[in-house]
């Protein structure tokens, strides 16, 4: 199941041109990572960070990346 996810991201991020899959591999990542960013802060600095839960809304534009850069 894992490797058929691997798979699937893989096929998502080639491209043609190896700096597209370049930046679609670091917008995977990011993708990938942001949902726990809040969560870290959260539990480091407490209710104050709330603006950091803000990132969220950007999460599915670094995910679309891949996508934008076949065209």
């Amino acid at each position: 199941m894992l490797s058929r996810l691997q798979d699937r991201l893989r096929s998502y991020r080639d491209n043609p041109d190896p700096l597209a899959v370049l930046a679609n591999t670091v917008a995977l990542v990011i993708a990938g990572n942001q949902p726990f960013y809040p969560l870290y802060l959260h539990a480091i600095v407490g209710q104050s960070a709330w603006p950091a839960w803000l990132t969220l809304i950007t999460m599915p534009l670094f995910a679309a990346v891949p996508a934008v850069s076949r065209r």
